[in-house]
């Protein structure tokens, strides 16, 4: 179910409020506006960012390949601290998508924001075509970009010829508007032809597909479905014989692999389909596919997913458990729901003792399919059901009883189907027992999932920032290494530990005073088990959803890096030595916590274990005293009492500074911490000494 209109609005207005509150001290630049929406590949042109503190920025940063420099300002108009326009070239190859979009200063980053590469030609609404008498002139193919004020209805005129097929669709929600977009086209007398309004799989977005019968003018009205508007009421509507909201088949690829994909879109139409070869980059989560009519002369895109694994494809008839498609265990499936009650089986067999995985992905990827997924035995019997639940696809696991065949089936909750009622599930395997090893049979193992709670931070010159992760278990219990790859050059990443049994931490990283200030660093965070070199990237999904307003569905591609910029120094800075401490009960072992301060900042600066809750494994004190005023050292104790278990882990320390009526706050690195029970002493990393 989607957020309702106000839900929207109170949402994005307390994210609002949260940000200038949280991150008032380190960044304040936030982009309100985007002009053009889209950029064309191939040309270089004028991109004008408006919004709080963005005069200053140093950098531009998009997630599509471009170069850019500030554009020259005008002499005879002052410079306005609330825009930026940078002048920006990008390649003739880049592809058509939806790509996101940030600015960085000399003090910190900006939230992100959605905007496209597309090849049609941009108008800019007139704001004056607020009636059909005053509709606007638009030549085909065109795409145009306006934005709606409360009340007001956008309309615009075409002239169309007999048998002239065109696509009409709006882009709102799935850039970040907060409109809710309707379309209504009107013949010359006046006459409403058709209407579009929340077409399934486009978050809301309206579309329409129409083969005009009879040459002649026509009318398009575009409006809000309530009759709302404002600043973030934005919206880019193309026109044009490309199909329209057409989905791939099947929607995920392989890295490095060669792969096909046919599309589909509601009006059945005739799409060339697409070969190609998947980039080897793990950290390419998406590919945009060009789409195109088999005689058109414009383009739409679509996204498909890239994986690691092998990917399986239905093969019809498979709507029951005899003529299920055969596949192999922990491949990736594919398939479509072609019609109204349409069902999907895969059979795979399994050894005993197994532990598989099934994640749906259908609505994150425009599919209007509302994915249910049934595990059951080779007779029918059900092992285990899944369904979406609000935003989150349906995903299942469950320990397969013994050797032998076991069945998925995929259908649509409704029962609904169609040519774009296409889906992708990811699947693993691993043994349930976690002794055992699993990489002989060649699959991917999924112990854990992991997310951080922030798609940007801003690291003081010399100093220490924090980013919580959280992890969601499978059937791995132990240690979870944590640490950030792709840092620049005097950033480092402290190893990190969730520990045993627990399910966060915090993840510091540590600048130098001559990182680079107002530059944008993609990082991703990644978790490893203990004793083990694979893998799992952390996810920032939820972050991305605030940063653009509740967005049910954000770009995948945009869900896995963290932008971090280097910010001025702060007011005072932590340091720990050592940073590594091996406790054994009731052996307390001591470290010093050492703090630089900049003039004019002598004041106490107390401690506290960050998070207050969560922060310390069972079983584990500190015995927490302030740095006193004036003072730089402080001598911290931790104790492990006879409760506490061998494990790894790591502790952060938040010291808070209060000057005048601000309390100012900064990370200590993170100490790593090992636990060690009689006979058993472990160094940080797992490794036996």
């Amino acid at each position: 179910m989607q957020p309702t209109r106000r839900a929207r609005e109170v949402l994005l207005a307390l994210v609002a409020i949260a940000l200038t509150a949280i991150r008032a001290d380190v960044q304040a630049q936030v982009i309100s506006s985007v002009t053009p929406l889209a950029l064309r590949p191939g040309q270089t042109q004028d991109l004008v960012l408006q919004g709080g503190g963005v005069g200053d920025t140093r950098e531009l940063w998009t997630g599509f390949p471009q170069k850019s420099v500030v554009a020259p300002a005008d002499a005879k108009s002052p410079k306005n601290p609330a825009a930026i326009s940078f002048r920006v070239t990008v390649p003739p190859a880049a592809p058509l998508g939806i790509y996101g979009v940030r600015v960085a200063t000399t003090t910190g980053v900006s939230p992100l924001r959605l905007m496209m590469l597309d090849d049609l030609p941009t108008a800019r609404s007139t704001g004056t075509n607020v009636s059909r008498a005053a509709a606007q002139s638009l030549s085909l193919p065109t795409a145009v970009e306006g934005t709606l004020a409360p009340q007001q209805l956008h309309y615009f005129k075409f002239h169309a010829e007999a048998g002239q097929r065109v696509s009409f669709e709006v882009y709102a929600r799935r850039i970040g508007s907060l409109l809710d977009p309707t379309l209504r086209l009107f013949d010359a007398t006046g006459r409403e032809v058709t209407y579009s309004d929340d077409v399934p799989g486009l978050s809301e977005d309206a579309a329409i597909q129409r083969t005009f019968p009879a040459a002649g003018d026509y009318v398009l009205e575009l409006g809000d479905n309530v009759y709302q508007g404002g600043g973030e009421y934005f919206y880019r509507l193309r026109i044009g014989d490309f199909p329209a909201v057409a989905l791939p088949y099947p929607m995920a690829a392989t890295r490095g692999g060669e792969f096909t994909c046919q599309f589909a879109d509601n009006a059945k139409s005739l799409i060339a389909p697409v070969h190609g070869k998947a980039p080897s980059d793990p950290a390419q989560a998406t590919l945009f596919l060009p789409v195109r009519q088999s005689d058109g002369n414009s383009q739409s895109f679509a996204a498909i997913l890239l994986s690691d694994h092998k990917q399986a494809t239905e093969s019809e008839p498979n709507n029951s458990l005899k003529t299920a498609t055969h596949v192999e265990l922990g491949a990736d499936l594919n398939g479509r729901l072609d019609t109204a009650d349409d069902v999907d089986h895969f059979v795979f067999h399994a050894p005993a003792e197994e532990l598989v995985h099934f994640t749906s992905f259908s609505r994150r990827l425009g599919s209007p399919a509302d994915v249910v997924l049934r595990l059951l035995k080779s007779d029918g019997g059900q092992l285990a059901f899944a369904e979406s639940q609000g935003p989150q696809e349906a995903a299942l696991a469950a320990t397969l009883p013994g050797a032998g065949d076991y069945v998925l089936e995929v259908r649509d909750l409704s029962r609904r189907g169609g040519p774009r009622f296409v889906y992708h599930v990811e699947a693993a395997a691993e043994p349930a027992n976690p002794s055992k090893d699993s990489k002989k049979h060649g699959r991917r193992v999924r112990a854990f999932a992991l997310s951080a709670a922030a798609d940007s931070v801003v690291i003081p010159r010399g100093g220490t920032a924090a980013i919580p992760v959280t992890a969601v278990r499978s059937n791995y219990g132990g240690p979870i290494a944590v640490r950030a790859v792709g840092l620049p050059a005097g950033v480092k990443s402290h190893p990190t530990w969730i520990a045993r049994g627990e399910d966060s931490v915090e993840l510091t990283l540590q600048s130098t005073s001559e990182v680079p200030t107002g530059v944008i660093h993609s990082i991703r965070i990644v978790g490893s088990p203990e004793h083990s070199e694979a893998t799992v990237a952390a996810q920032t999904t939820e972050a991305v959803k605030t940063q653009l307003g509740g967005m049910p569905y954000p770009p995948l591609a945009l869900c896995t890096d963290v932008a971090l910029v280097a910010g001025p120094r702060a007011a005072f800075t932590l340091h720990t030595e050592p940073n590594e401490l091996v406790l054994t009960p009731n052996h307390p072992a001591t470290f010093k916590l050492m703090a630089e301060r900049q003039n004019g900042f002598d004041e106490e600066i107390t401690l506290a274990v960050s998070p207050e809750k969560k922060g310390l494994p069972p079983g584990v004190t500190v015995g927490l005293k302030p740095i006193a005023k004036g003072a730089t050292t402080a001598e911290i104790t931790i104790t492990a009492t006879e409760k506490a278990a061998s494990t790894v882990a790591t502790v952060v320390l938040v010291g808070t500074l209060k000057k005048r009526n601000q309390a100012i706050a900064q990370p200590a690195p993170g100490i790593g911490l090992t636990i060690e029970r009689p006979n058993a002493r472990r160094k940080p990393g797992g490794k036996k000494t």
